[in-house]
């Protein structure tokens, strides 16, 4: 009986350890413009012109150790306004695609993916009412071993889901946010465990009982 208790507490306690790991999450992103419209008259790769200003995207490579159960708040990137500033309201619109890099864990399916937005733009002088709205699904899932990851993009500025403001001509960028969530792919459930525990001191006490 008591063998089959350890096995029972060693499971359930490997259980509690694995859900405190921390395990590294590594990404990368790139953004890219197209299909300018209005006011906005070129778009290429990472920049879109409107009428004297510029739209660029940026971003850096993110690296997060991140628990079993948990979720961490990572950025995307940011989009920077530059260029003069026009007393006239620029208006235009345009595509933008962010594509998501899985680098670590090393994905077997899922990666790279891309979040598709429309992109509104409205300028004057140094202020902006322009911003992107990014379209649904906002979850992805990474499939990799032995954990997968779940992207989830969470900007919801003015209320609405997926819409990211961008900020004007020389103030500080507003970041594009989202969260990333380890998965882990062959760990039993905590119910599964209790029920195996349960069939294992039911039939150490069966034993116990039938023991001369």
């Amino acid at each position: 009986m008591s063998k089959l208790a350890g096995v029972l507490f060693t499971a359930l306690s490997l259980l509690v350890v694995r859900s405190a790991d921390a395990v590294p999450i590594a990404f990368t992103t790139a953004g890219t413009f197209s299909s300018p419209t209005g006011g906005c008259t070129a778009a290429a790769g990472n920049t879109i012109t409107c009428d004297g200003y510029t739209l660029t995207f940026t971003s850096a490579p993110t690296v997060e150790d991140v628990p079993f159960g948990f979720s961490s708040v990572v950025n995307f990137g940011q989009i920077t306004t530059t260029g003069a500033f026009n007393p006239n309201l620029v208006s235009g619109g345009g595509t933008f695609d962010l594509q998501v890099t899985q680098t670590v864990p090393p994905p077997t399916g899922g990666s790279p993916f891309t979040y598709t937005a429309a992109l509104t733009a409205r300028l004057i002088l140094n202020a902006s009412d322009s911003f992107l709205q990014f379209s649904a699904p906002l979850t992805r899932t990474v499939t990799s071993a032995p954990y997968n990851v779940v992207y989830t993009l969470t900007e919801g500025d003015d209320g609405v889901l997926g819409r990211s403001r961008i900020s004007g001509s020389g103030q500080a960028p507003l970041d594009i946010n989202g969260t990333v969530m380890p998965v882990a792919t062959a760990v039993p459930e905590p119910a599964s465990l209790m029920l195996f525990g349960t069939g294992l001191l039911a039939l150490a006490r069966r034993r116990f009982v039938k023991k001369p």
